[in-house]
């Protein structure tokens, strides 16, 4: 099973009356046994450690605390970083959505990685959970 959650998405959608029951739900539903979180919000993955921390692959990611804050965009804030950096950032988006595209089922978010990752399965084992948001405003 798989989450991904973008980037300033986390105060759309409540963790702990809508994510958190989902995931529960379709673990206890399929008996899933890991979740692999692809995200670069610092704030989601340290919920999803406090809840399903024996669950959890998370990728390790070159982003620090401080670029990964939801006060701003951590792609952006890395332009200026030098290319060594950049594409080990991009190494990371990369294996996520190959990981991601290999789960057995998928909750996506509004996402390039989720894009990708949902193009390359070679089934229609995904939701995005986002379809109520509109992300125009």
């Amino acid at each position: 099973m798989f989450f991904s959650h973008a980037k300033e998405q986390r105060h759309l959608i409540n963790y702990e009356n809508y994510i958190k029951p989902l995931i529960i739900h379709k673990i206890n539903k399929e008996g899933f046994n890991k979740i692999y979180l692809a995200s670069i919000d610092n704030n989601i993955r340290e919920l999803f450690k406090k809840d399903f921390k024996k669950n959890l692959i998370i990728n390790k990611t070159v982003l620090n605390k401080k670029k990964m804050a939801t006060d701003g965009d951590p792609i952006v804030k890395s332009y200026f970083e030098n290319e060594s950096f950049k594409n080990k950032l991009l190494l990371e988006s990369l294996v996520d959505m190959v990981c991601l595209s290999k789960t057995h089922y998928s909750y996506y978010m509004a996402s390039n990685v989720s894009l990708v990752s949902m193009l390359m399965r070679k089934d229609f084992n995904y939701n995005f959970i986002d379809n109520h948001i509109d992300y125009s405003k």
